[in-house]
């Protein structure tokens, strides 16, 4: 047993989860802040929202883990704050 299993269990017995673990990275003047939401660079269109990140100044890059739709294409990229960033499921 594991802390949220039920939960997990129970999100994939009933059909799929809406929401998958991805992470994200780009290049920022400023860094993001949790609960920011990534827009599908193509359509605008909220996509998914960041949970945790780490922003290095010195190299201005910014790496995060976020939650996205499972309906978006995890190989596409997204934009946050107009920025565009990449997206990896690994």
């Amino acid at each position: 047993c594991y802390a949220g299993q039920e939960v997990v269990e129970m999100s994939i017995s009933r059909g799929r989860p809406n929401y998958r673990l991805v992470k994200v990275s780009g290049r920022f003047s400023n860094p993001p802040l949790s609960g920011e939401k990534l827009l599908d660079a193509q359509s605008n269109k909220e996509c998914g929202f960041i949970t945790r990140g780490v922003f290095n100044e010195e190299s201005s890059t910014f790496i995060a883990l976020a939650f996205i739709k499972t309906t978006h294409d995890s190989k596409s990229e997204a934009l946050l704050n107009n920025v565009v960033v990449s997206i990896d499921e690994q």
